[in-house]
């Protein structure tokens, strides 16, 4: 397999100067009654070139296919005079936004006040797409055998009678989507808080090996399609004291996971094995595999230290 992939990026960027206008009241304007401040523009396009079909190398990059592929970047900021008092800032930008990779941000800050942040990210993951079962039903929890199946009568795979007109294709790969948010804020010289909260969703097919058997002789295993269909809540906030002398806090951690596939079942493609019990062989022996559990967890912690002076605390 040839995994030297010609890999081009063809790039055009400029940058802009944008003037904004605001409308505003009171004093401090001009005659009209606006103020001005510049906006600065950034932005890269052009195109990805891939020679041939890479189903691996679009892994995490999501360039998979021959051909061209657009991209796009930008990055778009407002920033106050360095004679102004005026103290916040924004900045927005993005990243390989014509490919499944994609990525926006947004940041803003007003200087020792508070800070707002937004992050959201694509991220493929992609194993194989040239993978082979017999099973009806992948990407769903209950895996069934076509209804012309042989099960082989020594319990080996080189007896699959049926096996070759059965086979259908398997992907297996997972996009990840999730999504952080943060907000700090000073609200005196000695008081702070912050809070952290990001959301992630993870659906797809990976792999797993289905194992029958009772004995260290007699166990048949299978590589079985597993469906992904994850979410994710992780969430910190604290409120934190400070001072020359003292310094405390408390916070809080918590996180929530729910998977909405509980298990696989699968049907037995070996026959009737010597030491199982009847039953357990093909057609009427099923396996039974559990997911991982949905579940939820809560920390909380609090600290504190102080200063007795200057060699010790």
């Amino acid at each position: 397999m040839n995994t030297n992939h010609k890999f081009l990026t063809l790039l055009f960027s400029g940058l802009l100067i944008l003037p904004l206008s605001l409308a505003a009241q009171g004093e401090g304007v001009d005659k009209q009654g606006y103020q001005s401040d510049d906006i600065e523009a950034e932005y890269e396009f052009g195109l990805y070139y891939l020679d041939e079909d890479s189903f691996r190398f679009g892994k995490y990059s999501g360039l998979t296919e021959e051909g061209y592929e657009p991209n796009f970047n930008f990055r778009i900021q407002s920033r106050p005079a360095w004679d102004s008092d005026d103290t916040a800032s924004w900045r927005f930008q993005g990243w390989r936004l014509g490919l499944d990779s994609r990525r926006l941000e947004f940041d803003y800050l007003d200087q020792g006040t508070m800070r707002f942040t937004a992050d959201y990210r694509e991220m493929p993951n992609n194993r194989f797409n040239d993978g082979m079962s017999p099973f009806n039903g992948i990407g769903t929890m209950n895996l069934t055998l076509p209804s012309n199946w042989v099960g082989p009568p020594n319990g080996t795979t080189s007896t699959f009678a049926t096996l070759d007109e059965n086979l259908k294709n398997v992907t297996s790969k997972f996009d990840r989507r999730r999504l952080d948010l943060n907000f700090d804020r000073k609200i005196n010289r000695q008081w702070s808080f912050d809070i952290d909260w990001r959301h992630e969703t993870k659906d797809g097919i990976r792999t797993f090996g289905g194992v029958i058997g009772n004995s260290g002789g007699n166990p048949r295993a299978v590589v079985l399609p597993s469906p992904i269909d994850w979410d994710t809540d992780i969430m910190e906030a604290s409120f934190n004291f400070a001072n020359s002398r003292f310094q405390f806090g408390f916070s809080m951690f918590a996180s929530w996971y729910e998977n909405s596939q509980t298990s696989v079942t699968w049907d037995n493609p070996y026959g009737q094995r010597s030491g199982w019990a009847p039953g357990v062989g093909f057609p009427d022996g099923q396996g039974l595999y559990s997911l991982e559990p949905s579940n939820q967890a809560v920390q909380y912690r609090a600290y504190g230290a102080v200063n007795f002076d200057n060699s010790s605390r």
